[in-house]
């Protein structure tokens, strides 16, 4: 049984009755001025929260310590039970930004007021703060998923439905760096946002099917993919951009329904995007999703461009590396001079 699996019992306590209030969806309220106050708890039995005390008390029953609890306007969790008496521990720290206190003591119970974080919404590793006053909650990153190398912040795309934060960018008129041998080489956060290209990767710990990737190119065309377990060219890209597997010749072809970006600027792919690529072309690991394996009507060409198990010199030159834009009308593989940036975040 994991320490932080609470029991579903929930015990409200309320200090003050009044006819025809009607509460709200809060978990918790003080509020003297309309005298009445309120707080759902979770029990976890034989747990205790083992962190700095506001207060320690000695009570009857544990809905007298959720009481002092409430006038307590610091409390957001307390300690019940002990050895003799009913001890009443009272405390500002609460089960999810103390994660690491939660003991095993069977002389206890812990009760700690019910909050969305109950529901585990943050992912890639967030901590999960809650607003309990609001029934609301905030996600808190560990550095690497917010900052680069030496906390560095890093590149960043705001939006009102959740900012974006790139992994992979090749700048405009880039000169392909000579000694890279591979468009997907790095770990996530490898770079310095100050970098003219970062080869990198998506965060490992990721979760493919509550991720998206957003590309932007130096035309101002900008494609949103979905990840998606279940369809065989988004799982192929997943496959590539996050474990770093091959995904050769003919393994990802005209694979039904395709993986069609959803166009927030600019003009649709020219054809159904629904085969992928990513192997080495003249010593290059390189990125192909396209209608065919053969650079045509691409969305995505990074690296050198690849038809099938080699290269169409009628499509490009040998041996010219960059990346293609995203919006490919005709037939063309990277280029000089094109721009272009990934970004990922969690599904909003």
């Amino acid at each position: 049984m994991s320490l932080l699996k609470p029991f579903s019992v929930f015990l409200a306590i309320f200090l003050i009755f009044l006819f025809n209030v009607a509460l709200s969806e809060q978990q918790i309220v003080r509020d003297s001025a309309k005298g009445v106050s309120y707080a759902n708890f979770v029990r976890h039995k034989n747990r205790r929260l083992n962190t700095e005390q506001l207060e320690s008390l000695t009570v009857q029953q544990h809905a007298e310590c959720g009481e002092k609890c409430l006038l307590n306007n610091k409390c957001t969790s307390m300690n019940y039970g002990g050895a003799g008496e009913h001890e009443c521990q009272l405390l500002a720290a609460n089960k999810f930004d103390s994660p690491e206190a939660m003991m095993i003591d069977e002389s206890f119970e812990h009760f700690s007021v019910a909050s969305p974080c109950d529901k585990k919404l943050c992912l890639k590793g967030g901590k999960c703060l809650p607003i309990y006053e609001q029934n609301s909650y905030r996600c808190q990153y560990p550095c690497k998923f917010n900052i680069w190398k030496n906390c560095e912040r890093g590149r960043t795309l705001p939006s009102a439905d959740g900012d974006w934060t790139a992994f992979w960018w090749y700048d405009t008129n880039t000169t392909w760096p000579s000694p890279e041998t591979d468009v997907l080489a790095y770990n996530f956060g490898h770079c310095r946002s100050s970098d003219p290209y970062c080869f990198g990767r998506l965060p490992s710990d990721a979760i493919e099917d509550s991720t998206e990737m957003l590309a932007v190119d130096s035309e101002g065309t900008k494609y949103k993919w979905s990840f998606n377990s279940g369809n065989s060219v988004a799982h192929a890209a997943w496959r590539a951009f996050h474990d770093h597997q091959v995904i050769g010749n003919g393994d990802v072809l005209n694979a039904a329904p395709g993986w069609d970006p959803v166009v927030l600027n600019g003009s649709a792919p020219k054809g159904v995007q629904d085969s992928f690529m990513y192997r080495e072309q003249y010593g290059v690991k390189s990125v192909l999703l396209d209608d065919d394996n053969c650079d045509c009507k691409s969305s995505l060409s990074l690296g050198h461009g690849m038809c099938n198990s080699g290269h169409n010199p009628a499509y490009g030159p040998a041996y010219q590396y960059g990346v293609d834009t995203l919006y490919d009308a005709g037939c063309s593989g990277p280029q000089p001079g094109i721009g272009l940036t990934l970004y990922v975040r969690a599904k909003p």
